[in-house]
């Protein structure tokens, strides 16, 4: 599991419990990665509604980069992320909004999209905000 934040992490390991010791934690960056280029390849990279915080084309391509080289091939890669039809913006900070291609063409050749599909969040104040979900395997490496 990996944040930025120390108060993130901290806050979800209270939540596993006995569990959390299960996870490896890490405090990191994923635009500016230290401590995540140390890792070996990993089979799975989740990512829920964090990608779209990166408005900056040169934070997306170090955040593509990082994943790039941290998913083994075989590996598989789950995006979600607000849908080009989503909010622009989401706890007052602006978004990049998404499609299933634009995620593919960010991925590249290495990267085969294996199921998407839109969703719509209700969020507890009745907003809605529609997200991309997308699902890739890598084939090549």
């Amino acid at each position: 599991a990996n944040d930025i934040s120390s108060e993130a992490l901290r806050r979800l390991r209270e939540r596993l419990g006995a569990r959390a010791d299960e996870v490896r934690w890490v405090e990191d960056d994923l635009t500016h990665p230290q401590t995540l280029l140390t890792l070996e390849p990993v089979d799975l990279w989740h990512d829920r509604a964090v990608l779209h915080f990166f408005t900056e084309a040169e934070d997306r391509r170090r955040y593509f980069e990082l994943l790039r080289r941290l998913v083994r091939p075989g590996g598989f890669v789950l995006l979600a992320a607000f849908h080009l039809q989503g909010a622009e913006r989401c706890s007052g900070l602006p978004v990049h909004r998404y499609d299933a291609p634009m995620l593919a063409e960010a991925l590249g050749p290495d990267f085969q999209l294996l199921e998407h599909f839109d969703f719509v969040h209700d969020m507890p104040s009745g907003d809605q905000r529609p997200y991309v979900y997308t699902l890739f395997e890598r084939v090549r490496g």
